[in-house]
């Protein structure tokens, strides 16, 4: 891969990106390309992939991962290697490796912060200063809290950036008062502040947990960055079609909402609409037990547009959640009607001034879904307005504005200039 001038970017992520499984990856690809189409050059640091992943090296302008047999960081392709591993030898350690939890308990891991420490990578931290000491980037992003430990590594004068993507002491109450089961995600409000402080900038996923960040930790900048999506051509679903639509990935919210559609909503449906068929896409459908008529269950599939162009509904039934929910936010980029549950709306803004159903009960989403299927002009009318306000909310300049503004900003500091 050809070295570039452009100012680096070096993303730290554990891995799971490829294929695309759910929201999480959908949004940190979003703005991975909105980052390199900015004019920044984004080094992606992952964990071992088992192989030469060539989708996911044509995806970032230089990819490092860790190595399988050796745990040392390489930079793919293969002929980097021997590179790689004599920056590692040749590293003083000190410059870029702190103790384990130095900055939690004073190096004492208590029971309540299994879910940071067993979620940890730090051989993926180290070897993180490894590949930034050997050029500097501008900015350095990890995803998810517990890799925050790999902010400490960078060099002097990076712009240290926490990609939070959800609160995570808050998600295993959240899933407890609405009976789902988080129960391994055990980690407590000061640990998550304790991990969150080694950032210099926290990225927040929607304006609440923004809130919420800024009680947390308000020495710390916080942004607001959600997902960007690509608006297409509103086409209006086919005015025969009794197709419905459920993406998710295999997450305990997901599941319990397509076991309440499957339990109480479908069979309704299916009794006053015999020829209404269910399609499931993405890991979600491995909990399906059971035959049920009219249900096809395809797991991930490559491309999603498709089951969306065809759909007369999306459905989005998830009991709570943390976060954006951004299967709402693709059906209504791709101007669909979405019968909802109010945790589907999650970090949209008030549900009540959404373009979309929202239906607490199984009682009220069939009768929801029900009246779409019967009625093809209500069905268009709110698709269109699903898709204009897809057009002018989800534009990546006005979803990555403000980020766009203060990496600018701190190149600017660095004496730093984009191609």
């Amino acid at each position: 891969m050809v070295e570039s001038e452009r100012p680096r970017i070096l993303w730290i992520h554990p891995g799971g990106l490829l294929p695309v499984g759910g929201g999480g990856a959908t949004r940190t690809w979003a703005l991975i390309d909105f980052l390199r189409d900015a004019g920044y050059a984004v080094e992606l640091l992952t964990g071992d992939q088992g192989e030469h992943n060539e989708e996911l090296e044509g995806r970032v302008d230089r990819l490092w991962i860790e190595s399988r047999d050796d745990d040392v960081a390489v930079s793919l392709p293969p002929s980097r290697r021997d590179k790689a591993k004599a920056l590692y030898r040749k590293l003083d350690p000190e410059l870029c490796w702190l103790p384990f939890f130095q900055r939690v308990t004073g190096g004492k891991i208590g029971a309540a912060s299994h879910m940071l420490a067993r979620n940890r990578r730090p051989a993926l931290e180290r070897y993180a200063g490894v590949v930034a000491y050997a050029q500097p980037p501008v900015a350095a992003i990890v995803s998810y809290a517990w890799l925050a430990p790999a902010l400490d590594h960078m060099p002097p004068g990076t712009l240290r950036i926490l990609d939070t993507i959800d609160i995570q002491h808050a998600r295993r109450e959240n899933a407890r008062s609405a009976g789902g089961n988080l129960d391994h995600v055990v980690c407590t409000r000061n640990e998550e502040i304790q991990a969150l402080k080694r950032a210099d900038l926290l990225l927040a996923i929607q304006e609440a947990e923004g809130a919420t960040l800024e009680s947390m930790c308000p020495d710390c900048e916080v942004l607001v960055a959600g997902h960007a999506h690509v608006v297409p051509d509103y086409e209006p679903s086919p005015p025969t079609s009794c197709d419905l639509l459920y993406v998710g990935n295999r997450y305990d919210p997901n599941v319990l909402g397509l076991r309440s559609i499957l339990d109480d909503v479908w069979p309704k449906v299916r009794k006053a609409c015999p020829e209404a068929t269910l399609t499931v896409c993405g890991r979600v459908g491995e909990s399906i037990k059971g035959q049920h008529g009219g249900v096809q269950v395809l797991g991930q599939v490559p491309d999603l547009a498709p089951y969306y162009h065809r759909a007369a509904i999306v459905l989005n039934p998830v009991p709570y959640g943390t976060g954006l929910k951004i299967k709402t936010v693709e059906a209504l980029a791709h101007g669909r009607a979405v019968v909802s549950s109010l945790a589907g709306t999650g970090g949209l803004g008030d549900p009540t001034e959404l373009p979309l159903v929202v239906a607490e009960s199984a009682a009220a989403m069939t009768k929801s879904i029900l009246r779409l299927l019967a009625s093809p002009a209500e069905r268009h009318e709110l698709e269109k307005k699903a898709w204009h306000f897809a057009r002018d909310r989800f534009g990546a300049d006005q979803v990555y504005g403000a980020l766009a503004k203060r990496l600018a900003a701190h190149c600017s500091e660095r004496n730093v200039t984009k191609d």
